[in-house]
């Protein structure tokens, strides 16, 4: 039985003391504390508590752990290479007398939401899509052989096939242009004595005695199927490459990378940048500065490339600038800095005068331009919203994101990039009527005068003369 079929017809206000880098949000009569870093991504927790169960619309007057359970959430949404499609990526908990975890699973639709099909419908998670350059085929991760992998599905539908199955899990991929390569990332697998050890149930461990890296792998697409030694080390030294912080070239000719001293939480201040050739397995330093350089992104033309550089030295609050320079690594400069400078660097600009950014500024996330030359021009203008997984097609001319507001659960968007006109694609929640309790942003200013933002989430039916109790729970980290 073939998976699916898709797209067209199958043939077969507190004070300053009260939270200072912090604020607290009273969520549906209960106080839940959230760390600035969270920011408007808190908004996500509201939309836990609604949704659907077994196609009947739930109750309106209560929100209990079990419908909180049950709403659907949108991962991502992939652009196909022409932007006339997208693939996308629903979770949901699957709780019954066998089972209790999340399922993932990807559906496909045209890029105005039209002919919604689910692509994947195995009992395990099908996560990660990513179409191939021809626009035929959509490669995944999956764990349905037992350990996560790379399954490839075609996109009207049929069987998904194994392409490639590391002795340890892929932690993520990406199609070379021309379609005959995927290069991902894995740690390093046991050695014999563990592997041994793990035989023997003996699970101790002793912290950095066996330091093991995520290295880079490439593997052809063409040819028989599955393939476990096919994957070729294109990374063998003592560097750990940064997974989804690797960029092939457009003639599918170089992988450009990110990498640390170790895997260890600590060493992201080691970040370096380089480049190595597919057919010899050449590595170039590009980028080997104290500060941490981070991913990069080739132009289309492959004559640049955009990063993310840290302050030198780097500082733990991770401030950084989006850097541009030659593909030789001649030339770097720093472009613009950003409200935040904390900036996630997601492509370039169909014209390659500017790159696509997306950062926090107070409670909004933001979307915007930076361009080679001249300061920020936003991009989104939805307000008191959350995004995350922005996705550009190969072109460059459409955009894919998820997005929710103060009154509305999570969707799934596709918008040209040359003008922030969202469409919804996915309508999960397109009949969502359920109460939601009132948020507001409040500011406040701290002892030194710096002026702090937070979002303040009213108790349901709460009367307005009526004080609440607010219990705020404290905790230190960094700033992310």
């Amino acid at each position: 039985m073939a998976e699916s079929s898709v797209l067209k017809p199958v043939r077969g206000g507190p004070s300053d003391e009260s939270v200072g880098g912090s604020r607290a949000c009273l969520l549906f009569g209960r106080i839940v504390k959230v760390s600035v870093s969270m920011r408007c991504w808190l908004i996500a927790g509201l939309w836990l508590a609604g949704g659907w169960i077994g196609g009947g619309r739930l109750p309106a007057e209560v929100w209990t752990p079990e419908q909180m359970l049950q709403m659907k959430r949108v991962g991502m949404v992939v652009p196909s290479p022409d932007g006339t499609a997208v693939a996308y990526t629903v979770r949901q908990a699957i709780v019954d007398a066998n089972r209790s975890e999340y399922l993932t699973q990807i559906f496909v639709a045209r890029a105005d939401g039209s002919q919604r099909r689910q692509l994947t419908r195995s009992n395990v998670s099908s996560d990660s899509p990513r179409w191939s350059p021809d626009g035929k085929q959509i490669a995944f991760l999956s764990a349905r052989s037992g350990r996560q992998a790379i399954w490839v599905i075609p996109v009207d539908g049929g069987e998904a096939e194994l392409l490639v199955e590391m002795r340890t899990p892929v932690q993520s991929f990406a199609w070379s242009p021309d379609g005959r390569w995927i290069a991902l990332t894995a740690i390093d697998p046991p050695s014999a004595p563990e592997e041994m050890a793990a035989r023997a149930k003996a699970d101790v461990r002793v912290l950095d005695e066996s330091e093991k890296y995520s290295r880079l792998y490439v593997v052809p697409t063409q040819g028989d199927k599955p393939k476990s030694n096919a994957a070729r080390l294109l990374t063998p030294g003592n560097r750990h490459v940064t997974p989804d912080s690797f960029d092939w070239s457009p003639d599918s000719q170089h992988l450009v990378y990110s990498h640390t001293r170790s895997g260890r939480a600590d060493d992201w201040t080691t970040a370096d940048i380089a480049v190595v050739h597919l057919a010899t397995g050449e590595v170039r330093s590009l980028a080997a500065t104290p500060a941490a350089e981070l991913t990069p992104k080739f132009s289309r033309d492959g004559q640049l490339i955009a990063f993310v550089k840290s302050d030198n030295p780097p500082t733990w609050a991770q401030s950084g600038r989006v850097h541009v320079m030659k593909s030789d690594g001649s030339q770097p400069r720093p472009l613009a800095p950003t409200a935040d400078e904390r900036p996630t660097l997601f492509g370039w600009s169909p014209d390659q005068s500017a790159v696509l950014c997306g950062e926090v500024e107070r409670t909004v996330s933001r979307l915007f331009w930076l361009p080679l030359e001249g300061s920020p021009k936003p991009f989104s203008t939805w307000e008191g919203a959350a995004s995350g997984n922005v996705f550009l097609s190969v072109d460059g001319r459409k955009v894919g994101f998820v997005w929710e507001f103060m009154d509305r659960p999570v969707e799934g968007y596709l918008t040209p990039t040359a003008e922030f006109r969202p469409s919804n694609v996915t309508a999960l929640h397109a009949d969502f009527n359920r109460p939601v309790p009132k948020t507001e942003v409040i500011r406040w200013k701290s002892r030194d005068g710096l002026e702090v933002e937070g979002l303040l989430t009213h108790p349901m039916n709460c009367a307005t003369n009526r004080r609440s109790p607010l219990l705020v729970i404290i905790h230190g980290g960094p700033a992310g």
